[in-house]
């Protein structure tokens, strides 16, 4: 039996938004909850500990939690439901698929060993799994199953405008990975949008500000040479964006002997973060926030030669947490790899403002593997001062028309993603 069309002006459509505002809640609170865990873990094993055995939490000690961090990743990968998930290579996380919740809570276990351990990698996955498992079983309590869609984005929507601080960005994200036309566009948006409010509501009552809070450099006004200077640094952005591809590509085919061997995989690829870090830097540890903002609380601290090495280092830790089986998000490592790119332009190029280059370095990285410009332009801009926001959307452009149509990082290509129908929504298009 096909289900009944939802209106806008229905009693059915305001308990469709009622129950969107009360999964932004649970989202909510489910990710604090998971941030608060990782944040207490972290402070135990990186700080805690290595007070206690009055060490270095950068030296030896770094590549023994990687590599200790990287086995239990490994045999957490074999037992737990549904393997953890789908890897971070396959697929950024944000899309229409439903999530067993099973699968959300394995994924959220081996995601939150993979953070603590220092895998360059963010938060977001496990808990854009665990929207999508919410709205799975809404769905299947109301026995609409073409609800999923609707909950599970509204989910999204809620966690990502409490990271970002904004509830426009979600929304736009949900327009880039689904295509909706004519009425059947407000129907799916608009509890999308809801929840997103909710969820920012949410979050300032709890916090009183956004999660995630970077300061980009103030600047005061465009000039036509920085507009030039803007495109020139997305478009090298984009490059590295490229050139992480490329080093992924590598991996996996240096890692081909070992495929099927989980245990050994996981444990060789935590060895090898240790490793980096050892040689490039601490900073090519973790999602990259946290090491962005110090990057930006002493920019002259560090020159193009040791961002360079901070550079390559991590956009090799990153493409070893692809592979080899760490779970996480990949946004948060992008924004900080495409920032870094910027640090580097403005130290060799001194007429390149700071604030141009790293936003447009940002947008430029975040585009080239994401392949979402109308997000990441809103995303980028919230950290920005209003006049950067024009040349974050060139960026963003550039970005986009230079890698539309080359090699993805992982997922489906554009052509394959759902498309959403008026059957999907339960919906009709009068």
């Amino acid at each position: 039996m096909e289900a009944p069309a939802i209106h806008l002006r229905t009693r059915t459509y305001l308990g469709l938004l009622l129950l969107a505002s009360g999964i932004a809640v649970v989202i909510a609170l489910a990710t604090l909850a998971f941030l608060g865990a990782y944040s207490g873990l972290r402070d135990v094993v990186w700080e805690e500990i290595p007070d206690a055995l009055d060490v270095n939490p950068y030296s030896w000690y770094a590549l023994a939690v990687t590599t200790v961090s990287g086995l239990a990743v490994g045999l957490l990968l074999l037992v737990v439901p549904g393997h953890g998930g789908p890897g971070p290579a396959e697929g950024h996380g944000i899309g229409m698929e439903q999530v067993p919740p099973s699968h959300a809570a394995g994924m959220v276990l081996v995601s939150l060993v993979s953070l603590v351990a220092g895998a360059s990698l963010g938060p977001e996955a496990a808990l854009l799994a665990v929207a999508l498992a919410v709205g799975t079983v809404l769905a299947d309590r109301l026995r609409r199953a073409e609800l999923a869609k609707v909950f599970g984005m509204s989910g999204v929507g809620s966690l990502l405008s409490g990271l970002f601080g904004s509830p426009l960005a979600p929304a736009v994200m949900t327009l880039e990975v689904t295509q909706v036309t004519g009425h059947n566009l407000y129907v799916f948006l608009i509890p999308v949008l809801v929840a997103s409010a909710v969820g920012l509501l949410t979050f300032d009552a709890i916090l009183n500000g956004p999660l995630l809070e970077i300061d980009l450099p103030s600047y005061t006004g465009v000039e036509l040479a920085h507009v030039f200077e803007a495109l020139a640094v997305a478009a090298v952005a984009a490059a590295v964006g490229m050139l992480l591809i490329a080093a992924l590509r590598a991996v996996q085919r240096l890692l081909q002997p070992i495929a099927g061997r989980t245990v050994l995989k996981a444990t060789l690829g935590g060895i090898g973060i240790g490793v980096i870090a050892l040689v490039a830097g601490e900073e090519t540890l973790f999602s990259g926030e946290h090491e962005l903002e110090v990057l930006l609380s002493d920019p002259e601290a560090y020159g193009a030669g040791t961002l360079i090495l901070i550079l390559g280092g991590k956009i090799l830790a990153l493409a070893l947490s692809l592979e080899t089986g760490f779970r996480g998000g990949r946004i948060f490592p992008m924004l900080f790899i495409g920032a870094t790119v910027g640090f580097i332009t403005s130290d060799l190029f001194e007429s390149v403002p700071l604030a141009v280059a790293v936003a447009c370095g940002m947008a430029g990285a975040a585009v080239a593997i994401m392949r979402l410009p109308v997000f990441i332009a809103l995303m980028v801009a919230f950290f920005a001062t209003p006049a950067t926001v024009p040349l974050i959307v060139l960026a963003c452009i550039v970005g986009y028309v230079l890698t539309f149509d080359r090699p993805e990082l992982g997922g489906k290509p554009e052509e394959e993603r759902k498309v959403a129908t008026s059957e999907d929504l339960g919906t009709d298009a009068s």
